[in-house]
């Protein structure tokens, strides 16, 4: 047991957890799904749990922290990556079991501590509701969220970070929500935006087409 949650005895729920781990070694678990929003802690990384625990029977850490809510709780899915000297918090707003009819979308923000505060493009902190959207459903796509990440670092035309999330086809919602793969670009501010979706084999893709 890592951590665990109750209505009773918790703010958060032990949910959509994602572990990262910077240059430095140090490990931080990021988790929660609606409540009150999105908790953060470090851990031991030999072990993966919370270096102290509340005292008590169930398995809460000592010094969790909040890092993004909504004013309507629709969030969940936290995911943190690096890149130069910030830190990258994607999450999800909205419903995702409501197929085509689902709200499901991803906001992003940033900060200079893997444990924020993380703030948006508009200077508004992610722990008071802020978040700046990358993608949101389209006309072919709908609940697009809960998103991962990955980077290619092999030097080519190829190499550079992707984003990996789910989102129903509003030609066929009874599909069920089906994995995208989208190269992630970054403007001249250090933002992400996201590309189209990945239509070629892999090793064919270059970066540098930008779309």
């Amino acid at each position: 047991m890592v951590l665990e949650s109750h209505p009773d005895h918790t703010d958060y729920n032990a949910i959509d957890s994602a572990l990262f781990i910077d240059d430095d070694g140090k490990a931080y678990l990021y988790w929660g799904s609606y409540w009150t929003g999105l908790k953060a802690v470090e851990v031991d990384p030999k072990t993966g749990k919370p270096f102290r625990y509340a005292p008590g029977e169930l398995k809460i850490p000592a010094d969790y922290i909040a890092v993004a809510s909504r004013p309507d709780s629709s969030i969940e899915a936290s995911y943190v990556i690096r890149r130069g000297k910030y830190y990258y918090l994607f999450v999800s707003w909205g419903t995702t079991l409501d197929g085509t009819q689902s709200s499901y979308h991803i906001a992003v923000g940033r900060s200079e501590s893997p444990l924020g505060p993380f703030v948006a493009k508009d200077d508004r902190r992610m722990d008071q509701g802020g978040g700046t959207v990358i993608m949101r459903s389209t006309e072919a796509w709908k609940g697009t969220g809960h998103n991962g990440f990955f980077r290619t670092t092999q030097e080519g035309k190829n190499k550079g970070d992707w984003l990996i999330f789910h989102a129903y086809d509003a030609q066929d919602g009874r599909r069920g929500r089906l994995t995208q793969i989208r190269p992630l670009y970054w403007d001249e501010l250090d933002w992400p935006i996201l590309g189209e979706i990945l239509d070629v084999p892999f090793e064919k893709f270059d970066f540098s087409t930008k779309r």
